[in-house]
């Protein structure tokens, strides 16, 4: 690699970004410590980081402020991606990094694990010492802010990793103050950034304290980036464009050729890999009861363990079993899977004629044909029976939550079931993962970000994805086949900004979502818009005022004009049709004319606008002006309320057959995105004020590639 970042505005959105040294020797000692990437893969990553940086305020400016956003998948390695940031940021005298680990102290170990590895502290292959790691949880204030300060002017470069927590931040702040480097170019990192950081009490004009404290630690510094690090981006882009955490700038972080996401599990062949559970068989907590699938999937989970061993794999064959949030419930389930390996352990030593082996011989036969689905180079039944009893040997149940130390240790038996909750929901690496077990989800409409944090099975699986199998309920099997097409959302309109040099802070923030989801916690994005796509949304009231009436007629003759038209009979009905109008002019006269107290959701014919122009797709519009030769008489209230319908139904008392027979306006052109124009009198008190008439409009637009628009509008 070169100096230089000619190719990091190559999509020509380089808006005041800095030129970022790519060879020092900290970026050279983690491409090294990359070493189970491909060299192409080690460039993209430096080559990311380098995008991130070059976005950040340049160290050798008189100072900034400025956030940012980095987005890749789950279990996609982000880690690696933000160590190369720091890595760079030390080579571009970025030389104080904050790294926020996470809300609970293990998930910090792991992260400051990660780090002093690949920098590589402690392990005796540094022949220097320039970099120096300080954590909030290990002997923080065993150096004093003089002796920080020092450090800093002698040219080390200082990491440190800290919890997200109210108390640990506001040591971070008054650290890096007493110490007098608030002025110095400094980076924040904020691993797992829509957790826990941004506000949760918006509705009440409050600051949650993390927040509050993350805020006033940016704030205290003079050049600063801060940046959050996430693979579920929703609450970080539909939180307030003022909110100082809302980013400045965006990075998407792809993940490698070995990477096996959404769209391996859940894109067209979901059916081979994902296991829907029977809804009406017992379940996993209820009673003294195991489900017959949960069997089932043990017999998977071994048989894949004995088909690695005949690959030469030796690594661990793992799985997990997701019942529950409650600590309760996981000692359970551990206490029914150890009776369940010690029956079949001894079992695998009866006699082949026993009810014991006969029986884990059915479940083991269940695994063997469900695998052999997918894995071309099944090996002969009986060498599965052949091989049980060893790896029923080499196995172990462990409960990994906040009451447990989640640091797995892979090298006690080579086959691990993990039992879990909220700890393995986000964070928590898990290597080697083959066969998953989960059936919790929240019974009313979910929270994209949250459901989506729970794939686990994500990850580098592609070296024996052939034996990977999630065993869900059919709402969670729904649910990630659904959140496929909204992450696609999310990172197409990212791309769609970045190519069409349009800032983040401008970008719309409009994502399709299925139904049945919520797009983050209320508490953070209290006020979502929601667009629902075909159907209808009509004007519900009206503005009588004879100038803004003038204004608005000659603003739609205005338009209208230009444009030819057709006199349209449908039935015994005649309306005038315009095709092919720009629906951003129709936008500018909504804008202007429909928005205050008349009753009409503008923000449809807007989303509408908008998803046309990330599709790639023209966004025109048929604009018909409903019974064009006889107008309409509608009835209003005293607030100038229609009383009846806007729209007219189909005839009464006439067949289909009939030719004068009327679908109703609903019914018109029901493949076009369209915009009735209804020319109504007002009847107000039983009078007709048949000297106004009065553009009453009607929306609609089918559904396309998107059924429900979330977002902020």
């Amino acid at each position: 690699m070169r100096k230089g970042i000619v190719e990091l505005c190559e999509e020509n959105n380089c808006f005041d970004n800095w030129e970022v040294y790519l060879d020092g020797k900290e970026t050279s000692r983690i491409k090294k410590n990359l070493n189970y990437m491909s060299e192409d893969e080690k460039f993209e990553t430096i080559l990311t980081a380098a995008k991130i940086l070059s976005n950040c305020p340049s160290p050798n400016s008189s100072g900034g402020k400025k956030t940012g956003l980095a987005i890749g998948k789950i279990q996609s390695g982000k880690t690696s991606n933000f160590i190369s940031l720091m890595a760079l940021a030390f080579d571009n005298n970025y030389n104080i990094i904050v790294v926020f680990g996470g809300t609970k102290n293990n998930l910090l170990s792991q992260t400051e694990e990660r780090i002093r590895k690949m920098f590589d502290i402690d392990n005796n292959k540094r022949d220097d010492r320039d970099v120096v790691v300080l954590s909030t949880t290990n002997k923080f204030d065993s150096i004093s802010p003089e002796q920080l300060n020092r450090m800093y002017n002698s040219g080390r470069k200082i990491i440190i990793v800290a919890l997200k927590h109210q108390k640990h931040i506001k040591n971070v702040k008054s650290y890096i103050t007493d110490a007098n480097l608030d002025k110095k170019p400094i980076l924040l990192i904020d691993d797992e950034g829509d957790q826990a950081s941004l506000n949760a009490k918006v509705l009440h004009n409050e600051k949650t304290v993390i927040y509050n404290e993350l805020l006033q630690l940016k704030d205290g510094l003079n050049h600063v980036c801060f940046i959050s690090i996430t693979a579920t981006p929703q609450a970080n882009l539909l939180i307030d464009t003022i909110d100082s955490l809302s980013p400045d700038f965006c990075q998407l972080v792809e993940p490698g050729k070995e990477y096996t996401g959404g769209s391996m599990f859940h894109g067209d062949n979901q059916d081979f890999y994902v296991i829907e559970l029977p809804e009406d068989e017992t379940e996993m907590l209820e009673g003294d009861g195991v489900p017959e699938s949960f069997y089932n999937s043990l017999g998977v989970f071994f048989v894949g363990s004995i088909i690695r061993k005949f690959r030469n794999d030796g690594k661990n064959h793992v799985m997990l079993i997701h019942p529950s949030q409650k600590k309760f419930d996981h000692k359970e389930v551990e206490k029914k899977v150890n009776l369940i390996l010690e029956n079949w352990l001894n079992s695998s030593e009866q006699d082949h004629s026993e009810n014991g082996y006969q029986k884990l011989s059915e479940y083991l036969k269940y695994g063997y044909d469900e695998l052999s689905r997918t894995v071309d180079d099944m090996p002969e039944f009986q060498l599965i029976l052949d091989n049980i009893n060893d790896q029923l040997n080499d196995s172990r149940v462990l409960v990994v939550n906040s009451d447990k130390n989640t640091d797995i240790d892979y090298y006690k038996t080579r086959n691990i079931i993990i039992v879990g909750g909220n700890l393995v929901e986000r964070g928590l690496t898990i290597n080697d993962l083959a066969v998953t077990y989960i059936v919790r989800r929240s019974k009313s409409r979910a929270n994209a970000d949250v459901v989506e944090q729970r794939a686990r099975w994500f990850g580098y699986r592609k070296k024996y994805f052939d034996l990977c199998r999630v065993y869900c309920t059919k709402q969670i099997k729904e649910d990630f086949s659904n959140l496929l097409s909204h992450e696609d959302d999310i990172w197409g309109w990212i791309k769609y900004c970045k190519k069409n040099n349009i800032r983040i802070k401008d970008m719309p923030r409009l994502f399709e979502l299925d139904n049945n989801l919520n797009p983050t916690r209320k508490a953070v994005v209290p006020n979502v818009d929601e667009i629902k796509f075909g159907i209808w949304t009509e004007q519900k009231k009206i503005n009588i005022n004879k100038n803004y009436l003038l204004e608005l007629n000659n603003a739609w003759n205005d338009l209208l004009s230009k444009y030819e038209y057709n006199d349209v009979t449908y039935g015994n009905l005649t309306h005038r049709k315009y095709i092919k109008i720009p629906l951003s002019d129709i936008n500018a006269i909504i804008s202007k004319y429909y928005i205050n107290d008349i009753g009409f959701n503008y923000k449809y014919p807007y989303a509408v606008e908008q998803r046309n122009i990330q599709d790639g797709a023209n966004p025109c519009v048929t604009v018909l002006k409903m019974r064009i030769k006889s107008g309409e008489e509608r009835s209003f209230d005293d607030n100038n309320s229609i009383t009846s319908n806007l729209m007219q139904g189909h005839s009464q008392n006439r067949y289909i057959s009939d030719p004068l027979y009327y679908p109703g306006d609903r019914y018109i052109c029901l493949n076009e995105t369209q915009l009735q124009i209804h020319l109504v009198h007002p009847r107000i008190k039983d009078t007709v004020l048949s000297d106004i008439i009065i553009p009453m409009i009607a929306f609609y637009s089918p559904v396309t590639n998107a059924k429900r628009i979330i977002g902020r509008l």
